[in-house]
């Protein structure tokens, strides 16, 4: 059973009106061909919660960056989840399988480390309209897709309890919703209960960037010890409040993606560029220095999905994701 639960906020201060995050499909939907780098943090359990907030963590520890493209769910090793049509790969061989439309965004599926889950009652991770005072409660239900007969039944409450500034080691970031789920559920097979689970995660959105900017979560199963987890966006792929942000499209056309042979690369603004395209684990696979249009040969490329940065004066910008398809 899903619920969707409206809490009407009114703020007033004298005249002024406070113009609070709305969050839909349009400018946070996950979406297919992007890529966010995430950086590991020492962010401690965040409690600040309410409106015309100061999240104040500019001084994070950057404990290091990962790429997490979101790619068609056909271009992943598990293509078994139809309904999906985003997958986010967070990790080497960890896909999590999404449909992201204007009704929110839902978990259909993943795949951790080559095993499969199906979920026949979808968990819905953000439904669309939501914004402060919003609520949210949903019950799903989850299939291991191989033969052990796993199954996850749990329960997930989501509110939206805080919005305003966002101060992060890259730069401050304005009209910023905060989001907290609780999730609860029970692993177990056809005999008896495997284990408990329990976490509390909080993510923060800002329009116009379709993942979250920052992140934070706390997991216990069973009795065992709480694992933490704290990530924030660098760069920030979307507009930004402050300074100008480079990302490998203000420097450069390319086409075609999905490529086949080569790939042509029109440069647009002046400067010594290179380029270097990597695969999901992060090997370098081709580097070459460009010029104002270079076509590089992808022929020894094995099919596959690959990420193409753009490095300026040997800075690396973020990558962006292509798909080679002979």
């Amino acid at each position: 059973m899903k619920k969707l639960i409206t809490v009407l906020v009114i703020l007033s201060c004298g005249l002024t009106s406070v113009a609070q995050p709305l969050l839909e499909y349009s400018n946070v939907g996950y979406k297919i061909y992007t890529n966010y780098v995430m950086h590991g943090s020492n962010m401690g359990r965040p409690t600040l919660i309410g409106n015309s907030l100061n999240w104040q963590y500019d001084t994070l520890i950057d404990a290091g960056g990962y790429t997490v493209p979101l790619i068609p769910p056909g271009a992943t090793p598990k293509d078994s989840f139809p309904l999906s049509n985003v997958a986010v790969n967070t990790g080497p061989d960890n896909y999590f399988y999404y449909k992201s439309d204007i009704a929110g965004l839902e978990l259909r599926g993943a795949s951790l480390n080559g095993i499969g889950f199906i979920y026949t009652d979808p968990e819905v991770v953000l439904p669309f309209p939501f914004s402060f005072g919003n609520s949210f409660n949903d019950n799903w239900r989850a299939e291991q897709t191989s033969a052990s007969n796993l199954y996850r039944i749990g329960s997930t409450n989501i509110v939206a309890d805080g919005y305003g500034t966002l101060k992060l080691p890259n730069g401050t970031y304005k009209n910023i919703l905060r989001v907290k789920s609780n999730q609860n559920y029970i692993a177990y097979d056809t005999t008896s209960t495997q284990f408990t689970h329990q976490s509390e995660s909080v993510n923060w959105y800002m329009s116009g960037v379709h993942y979250p900017v920052a992140q934070y979560s706390q997991s216990q199963i069973d009795n065992n010890p709480i694992i933490e987890l704290g990530l924030y966006q660098d760069p920030i792929v979307g507009p930004t409040a402050v300074g100008n942000i480079s990302t490998v499209g203000q420097f450069i056309n390319y086409y075609p993606n999905p490529a086949k042979d080569g790939l042509t690369i029109t440069v647009k603004k002046e400067g010594n560029f290179s380029i270097e395209l990597t695969d999901l684990k992060g090997a370098t696979l081709l580097k070459k220095s460009i010029g104002n249009q270079e076509k590089i040969n992808l022929s020894n490329i094995a099919n596959g999905n690959y990420l193409l940065h753009l490095l300026q004066d040997d800075k690396r910008m973020a990558g962006e994701f292509i798909t080679v398809q002979h």
